[in-house]
């Protein structure tokens, strides 16, 4: 059994809690010594500092910086660690405005900050406070207490390279800590067991070193047992008992137990019952009633894990800025993957276990969505004076950062990180900051309780329908795999029927069947191409396992992950026809939970957008063709041709919104001049949004780390992991965007405000919006998060409020899209619901355009039922 199965950071709190304030040695160490190169340090500083001046304040400026840092301590031990890292952002301030950006005496604020940042999972920011804390302990005196500090850094920085399955870094950095530590005189210390509990999980990672690592691992768990250092002897009995488990000896097997038992009740001791630092050992406990045949005592075991984590989610989440939230979904995923490997590897274990994983993917599928929603619903709600003037200044510092980012991309302004990164740290202060006086009341919030929320889903499904999740998951392997493996990414289907039927299956390893959905894709968005065969092994692979439980429910719920995402179910083929030839209804959701969410407030009005004059306030502005819609214009824009990026009319367009206003009976369509930004921006939650122009999707270059498959950072950066680099800007801010009057002002550097941004219609009031309808190109195209979905327009909408969002998944075709739109229109006001209503004007636009071309790239994403309340214009036939 791999050292990493069933592991969590939340066994290594208590041991990176005590780090940084322990007692110094009195030897020092030449100020060479183990130094990196500069730059790396300079770019970690700037991403983690916040900005300031020197100035010549007073002694008591410091006496409240230190005092801070006394609560922020406090703080962490009691697991606040929103709190905490704000009270350290307000100590780095008031240091910095006293002694500047160099002052060593930053560095322990930054080591707390940074072990902070990882206990919320987030080893991106917990590597560049840790980087930048070194490089000024580097170029400051060293005095045995700056050299303490650098020991700690050192050891921070290889259990983040562990965490991250680099054992050969993680071994150096603990190497250098160890030399550190002998040279302050402390090699049989509290730290040095601490340094070397470290060094034994890295050589654990090696098969044929695993005697080595728990000669280790029992060294250290003797000094802590002598020293009476409650919570590192149960972290050293978590970790030990990990490693016995995998041994071939029965009794190391019987010893794993006990020290696991004895772990699990040091902590419920020291922290209470439901602390989060149970969950390593319970997690290892399960592993080892499961070998012993006792699947009863394991499942109950599973249970509590989740309960666990889900209350540690309910306190943490609501008060982190957005990063940081995925960061912290992200970290509790690993426990997740756990359930889902059991799951895959153990079919036989039947339904209570299927019942289990469906009851975790419901509640975690799409939960960083949930949460920011219900922020910005607060942001709309009428706040307190101090509250509304901080909303504005993060509506203010998002548009700053949308105008400065496309200044960047489009060659207007020499590309520089350092405003994007300091606009990038602006907007995460202000969210924390907004999200911490929010915090009280999402906690008040109803939560279903994990143990009911599979039975709550399957009494709202209506008759002859079924749920369909799909997990994207880094399968562990229960006996005995290599410890440094890469996690292959699977992915794990589960079903729930109306009928109260539940299926779990592992459909594979994510790459082969992500390779023919891309195919697909391809063929989809080409209507010269074949894609019946490739549509049909996509359908081969995906639903045909769970073919036995849908072939008598025929309404489906998608809730989906990874590529599937991007992906058209009405244009699967099962051999015979497409899957929209079927009597099937398919609509999607973010999760299962979708279902079970109150209804809100339902508006009637309606606002219209459509064909708005691109070259509007453009003096350059040439004789350009018309072509179709567009859709990804970075590269056109950056070319030399005039007419690369022009947005073009769209007459069509026009027309489009012109039948759907009187299908409505409205006077509610902007178009030409007057389908502007500012005009889209300011529609507070209609019944129906249509947007019909242009879409576009901002690509970039993209690295994929383990975390997010397919998720780049802004334009031309390129995501980074775990690396001595300073990172790109927020990963979850700008992605896509849609064209409006004046767009094309865009090519010539000439303003910016002719675009809406995915980062600017998340943050319009859209809670009474029904249905929101982005008539554009690629516009449910984004990064992709793993376990969180698309981060988009599509995303924005839900964000803002919208009920139901309707986006596309490729390059649309102008007249094929007004004829799909208004024949989706025409069923909603005969009352279909609105998957129904799109089902329906899908199949007539096939008629006359056999390729899914040009009837599948819609999908509905949200609530699939009818329009409520929506007036009927007279003479509107009703529902045959």
């Amino acid at each position: 059994m791999g050292r990493l199965f069933f592991l969590s950071l939340a066994c290594l709190i208590q041991l990176l809690l005590a780090l940084g304030c322990r007692k110094d040695g009195p030897s020092r160490l030449p100020q060479s010594a183990f130094k990196p190169s500069p730059a790396p340090e300079e770019r970690a500083c700037r991403a983690v500092l916040p900005a300031g001046q020197a100035s010549a304040a007073a002694v008591t400026a410091l006496d409240a910086s230190n005092r801070l840092f006394a609560e922020a301590s406090e703080l962490t031990d009691s697991r606040r660690y929103p709190d905490a890292d704000a009270a350290l952002h307000k100590a780095l301030q008031l240091r910095i405005s006293i002694r500047g950006t160099h002052d060593p005496g930053l560095a322990r604020l930054l080591l707390r900050l940074g072990g902070n940042a990882a206990l919320q999972g987030d080893a991106v920011a917990s590597m560049n406070a840790l980087i930048c804390a070194r490089s000024l302990l580097h170029n400051a005196p060293q005095t045995p207490t700056f050299q303490s500090q650098l020991a700690d850094i050192e050891l921070f920085l290889g259990e983040l390279a562990d965490e991250q399955r680099k054992p050969d870094q993680a071994m150096a950095h603990l190497e250098r800590a160890i030399a550190l530590l002998r040279q302050l005189q402390e090699p049989a210390g509290w730290r040095m067991a601490i340094a070397e509990q470290a060094y034994a999980s890295a050589l654990a990672a090696d098969p044929a070193r695993q005697k080595e690592a728990r000669q280790y691992y029992e060294r250290a768990l003797a000094v802590f047992v002598a020293g009476q250092h409650t919570s590192e002897v149960a972290a050293a009995e978590t970790s030990l008992g990990l490693l016995l488990l995998d041994s071939p000896n029965p009794a190391d097997h019987s010893r794993a137990e006990n020290l696991l038992m004895d772990s699990i009740a040091r902590l419920e001791r020291l922290q209470g019952i439901q602390s989060p630092s149970l969950v390593a050992p319970l997690s290892n406990l399960i592993l080892l009633r499961l070998r012993q045949g006792d699947a009863d005592r394991a499942l109950a075991l599973a249970w509590r894990v989740l309960a666990i984590s889900e209350r540690r989610l309910r306190n943490e989440a609501p008060a982190l800025p957005r990063d940081r939230l995925l960061s912290l979904l992200d970290l509790l995923r690993r426990d997740e993957e756990n359930l889902y490997s059991v799951l895959a590897e153990r079919p036989d274990l039947g339904l209570a276990w299927w019942q289990l994983g469906l009851a975790t993917a419901f509640l975690r599928q799409g939960r960083a969505l949930d949460i920011q929603s219900q922020q910005a619903r607060l942001e709309h709600t009428a706040p307190p004076a101090a509250d509304r003037q901080l909303v504005q200044s993060l509506r203010e510092a998002r548009l700053h950062y949308k105008d400065l980012a496309l200044a960047h991309t489009y060659g207007a302004l020499p590309m520089r990180d350092t405003d994007l990164q300091a606009l990038s740290k602006r907007i995460e202060d202000l969210e924390r900051e907004l999200a911490q006086r929010d915090a009280p009341l999402l906690r008040l919030s109803p939560l279903v309780r994990a143990e009911e929320v599979v039975s709550k889903v399957r009494t709202v499904l209506p008759p002859g329908s079924a749920v369909i999740t799909v997990i994207e998951y880094r399968r562990r392997k229960l006996q005995n795999p290599e410890s440094s493996q890469q996690f292959p990414s699977h992915y794990l289907a589960g079903v729930l029927t109306s009928a109260g039927e539940v299926l779990i299956r592992d459909l594979g390893p994510t790459g082969p069947i992500d390779q023919q959905i891309q195919l697909l894709r391809t063929e989809l968005a080409d209507p010269l191409s074949d894609p019946k065969p490739m549509a049909q092994r996509v359908y081969d692979a995906i639903v045909r396992p769970l073919w036995p439980l849908l072939q008598a429910h025929p309404h489906w719920y998608l809730a989906l992950d990874g590529w599937l995402t991007l992906l058209p179910f009405w244009a699967l083929h099962d051999g015979q026809d497409y899957l929209l030839g079927r009597d099937f209804q398919i609509g999607y959701l973010n999760s299962g939970r979708d279902l079970l969410r109150p209804a809100g407030p339902r508006n009637v009005d309606a606002a219209l957008f459509a064909n708005p004059a691109y070259g509007a306030g453009d003096s350059g502005q040439p004789d350009c063709p018309q072509r179709s819609r567009a859709a990804s214009l970075v590269e056109d824009f950056k070319s030399e041709d005039p007419c690369g990026a022009a947005f073009t009319p769209l007459p069509m367009a026009e027309q489009e919104a012109e039948a759907v206003q009187k299908l409505l009976g409205c006077d509610c369509l902007r178009r030409g001049v007057a389908a502007t930004r500012e005009s889209l921006l300011s529609v507070q939650g209609p019944g129906i949004l249509l947007v019909s122009t242009h879409g576009f999707v901002l690509r970039c270059e993209q690295e994929s780390p383990a975390s997010a498959r397919g998720d780049c950072s802004r334009f031309s950066y390129r995501s980074r992991g775990l690396t001595e680099k300073a990172t790109a800007p927020s990963r979850a801010m700008l992605h896509s965007g849609l064209a409006l009057a004046g767009a094309n002002r865009l090519k010539r550097g000439q303003a910016f405000d002719g675009v809406v941004t995915d980062l600017e219609l998340q943050a319009m009031n859209l809670h009474g919006t029904q249905l929101a309808v982005l008539s554009a190109c690629e516009t449910g195209v984004g990064s992709i998060r793993m376990g969180q979905g698309v981060f988009g327009l599509q995303r924005a909408a839900m964000t803002a409020g919208a009920e139901t969002v309707v986006t596309s998944l490729w390059s649309v075709n102008d007249p094929a899209t007004r004829d799909l739109m208004v024949g989706f229109f025409t069923e909603l006001m005969r009352g279909h619901g609105r998957v129904k209503a799109l089902h329906l004007a899908a199949r007539a636009v096939r008629k006359t355009h056999e390729h899914p071309y040009y009837w599948a790239p819609f999908i509905a994403i949200g609530n699939a039922g009818p329009l409520i309340g929506i007036p009927k214009p007279a003479g509107q036939p009703a529902t045959p």
